[in-house]
């Protein structure tokens, strides 16, 4: 199967979901990522804000928040993705000029990462061995190449891991999660 078929499968099952499910299947995956030392133990959270049949990182968000840990989220600047923190969950908007109408921060203040930080990892397909693919920008993989001490969770829908992807359409650039976070379980790469 190609990528661009793996992407369509996926994102049209992904888009079966209803409201209620995507609110249940969210709420798990925020149960099994609190379970995960790397994720309490770490002072700075870098999350994108979901869209459409995406997992719901509110909940995820907050759960930093409430604890008065630092979150900062993406915004794509021409070709590259920086991310910004937040002064609280509702700092996000939808800018008419966005490429990809996402909720984004404002360019205050830019996130430096380092080794107190963990970023979510989105994507439409991962496999056991820690391969993702995205949405086909690179934007995550081109951040992650220059920011590698940052703790890597990727969380998705348990359906969305399979169990092998086809090494023909994995690219060299593709950077791997340390972790795979869904609403049934919690895969260490």
């Amino acid at each position: 199967m190609s990528k661009k078929e793996l992407r369509r499968d996926m994102a049209k099952l992904r888009n079966s979901l209803s409201d209620k499910e995507i609110e249940t299947l969210s709420s798990r995956i925020l149960d099994n990522l609190l379970k995960l030392d790397e994720f309490n133990s770490k002072s700075e959270l870098l999350c994108f804000a979901n869209i459409r049949s995406e997992v719901s990182t509110r909940a995820i968000m907050c759960s930093y928040f409430d604890v008065g840990k630092k979150i900062a989220a993406p915004k794509v600047i021409g070709d590259e993705m920086e991310f910004f923190y937040l002064d609280n969950i509702d700092d996000l908007y939808i800018d008419n000029q966005s490429k990809f109408k996402i909720p984004e921060p404002s360019e205050k203040h830019k996130c430096l990462p380092g080794i107190n930080s963990v970023i979510m990892m989105p994507g439409l397909v991962f496999d056991k061995s820690g391969h993702r693919i995205g949405y086909g920008g690179g934007y995550y993989d081109k951040y992650l190449t220059l920011h590698d001490s940052v703790v890597k969770i990727a969380i998705a829908y348990d359906f969305q891991v399979i169990e092998k992807i086809d090494e023909e359409i994995i690219e060299d650039t593709d950077i791997s999660p340390d972790y795979i976070v869904t609403d049934k379980q919690i895969i260490k790469l």
